[in-house]
């Protein structure tokens, strides 16, 4: 984990947990204060996910800048004296947020209830993903506020951004100050239902406001990642320069991702993540109550109620974008909600590989892979480059790199991807996973080597001169890579 990420992981675990943090100030009935240590005041910055699923009862002064993803889950009363940075309040169930200053981008993502008050300016995408709750800014908003929203209501005293409302599907924008045209989704409407929900006071200040609420118009359609088009069924893994072992032999096929702390590094026996199925000795099954180990997709429902004994796959593909920032952020969130740290496996399409990259160098993460289901409808041949030069560059900090196959896995796939430099494979097999476990053993024996980490590109071979085309592995027969790949190798 990075130092930044563990830092501020450390940080709310001394909150949330430790003797002097939130249990002593219930106890005492008095205000946690973040940013006076002995009593002087000294503004904090960069406590990335910090404090997330305060509790109701608490109330919490905090000084300085808190990072992305602070104060998730939140049902306290948490005042901010300074700015803040993207993605706070996220998932917030109750409880108020005040922050003095200004906030960064999609402030209130997804929240559920609860009341947001900005006394500056808010940046795009303000209440993406609202479900409930009120967010009041007190400056302007920039553009894409409401994107998605679901319900809830926002209250503007300034002007918006560009593309306000984009793609409303419920809840409310009242807007004082100068609104543009609405996005795809949105409309303008009459004001005075809405503000019959608000309070004496806030309903005098926005009672000449315009009201922004869904339409009946259409919508721009939601992201459908495309993935890869074809398999790997014409990449042949055979022998390079020893013969195939003919008789029964001990073989490895495991893949270790490494251990925290105490624990022992987890190990994937037929280096293979299971996407669905029956668990077995081969691998674990992914969301799957009795798998052991037991890996579980990032979903709001795991960060509501987290399994510290299982691990966590991380999916972009289910989450909004995110900067490098705000991915830190939201690991440091999940490593701070269990008193112990979990392993992280970082999954990710095409377009999202340099986040990828970038992350597994600041060491916040175990395991990454290649999502083939979100590859821009590539070739699957085509991305066997890619992965190389990926898992090179994870391997450097000793971080497993795998894909993600879209199609029935078979053991020749798990060869491929281990020549390739990676590690393993997510994804469906065909029958029991114990079955595919010990053939991929006999199809690792027909390479002739003992082991995964013994193969490399040379005991890959293009079936036919498309794959060699796409992939500058060595066409069969021809035994040499097409000569356009000469230059850079085989």
């Amino acid at each position: 984990m990075s130092e930044a990420t563990r830092r501020s992981a450390e940080l709310s675990r001394r909150i949330l947990y430790g003797d002097k943090g939130i249990t002593l100030a219930l106890e005492q009935n008095r205000s946690l204060k973040i940013g006076w240590p002995g009593g002087e005041a000294k503004p904090r910055s960069g406590d990335l996910g910090f404090a997330p699923g305060l509790p109701a009862d608490l109330t919490m002064r905090y000084l300085g800048v808190p990072g992305s993803f602070s104060f998730a889950l939140n049902q306290a009363n948490v005042s901010i004296e300074g700015s803040a940075r993207s993605f706070i309040g996220a998932w917030m169930k109750g409880g108020k947020i005040s922050i003095e200053g200004n906030a960064e981008t999609a402030l209130g993502y997804a929240m559920q209830g609860g009341v947001l008050t900005i006394e500056g300016d808010a940046s795009g995408d303000t209440g993406l993903s609202m479900e409930g709750g009120r967010i009041q800014i007190m400056g302007s908003a920039g553009p894409n506020i409401g994107n998605s929203m679901q319900g809830g209501m926002i209250l503007v005293k300034g002007s918006v951004g560009a593309n306000p409302g984009i793609n409303m599907q419920g809840g409310c924008v009242l807007i004082n100050g100068k609104a543009p045209r609405p996005g795809p989704g949105a409309m303008l409407a009459p004001s005075g239902e809405w503000l019959e929900q608000l309070d004496d006071e806030l309903r005098e200040e926005f009672a000449d406001a315009v009201a922004l609420v869904p339409s009946d118009g259409e919508r721009l359609p939601s992201r459908t990642p495309l993935p890869v088009t074809g398999d790997w069924t014409s990449i042949l893994p055979v022998c390079n320069d020893q013969a195939p072992r003919r008789q029964p032999d001990g073989v490895d096929t495991i893949t270790l991702i490494e251990g925290i702390g105490d624990r022992p590094p987890l190990g994937l026996r037929a280096s293979i993540i299971l996407a669905n199925g029956k668990p077995g000795h081969g691998g674990p099954v992914l969301d799957h109550n009795h798998s052991e180990p037991r890996i579980c997709t990032l979903t709001p429902d795991q960060l509501r109620e987290p399994d510290s004994n299982a691990e966590v796959l991380l999916n972009l593909n289910l989450l909004p974008s995110l900067d490098d920032e705000a991915l830190d952020g939201l690991i440091a969130l999940l490593q701070s909600q269990t008193k112990e740290d979990r392993r992280i496996i970082l999954v990710g399409g095409v377009g999202d590989l340099p986040l990828l990259q970038r992350t597994a160098e600041r060491g916040c993460i175990h395991a990454g892979a290649l999502d083939m289901r979100d590859a821009e409808g590539r070739p699957a041949t085509s991305l066997l480059p890619l992965l190389g030069r990926t898992a090179a560059a994870f391997s450097e900090e000793d971080i497993p790199f795998g894909a993600w196959l879209p199609w029935t896995v078979r053991p020749e796939d798990i060869l491929t991807i281990a020549a390739s430099g990676g590690a393993f494979a997510v994804g469906e097999v065909e029958g029991e996973v114990d079955l595919f476990a010990m053939d991929l053993r006999r199809k690792l024996l027909e390479t002739g080597a003992r082991a995964l980490n013994e193969l490399d590109r040379s005991h890959l071979r293009a079936a036919d001169a498309a794959t060699a085309n796409l992939t500058g592995l060595r066409l069969a027969g021809y035994e040499r890579p097409m000569p356009h790949w000469l230059r850079g190798g085989s």
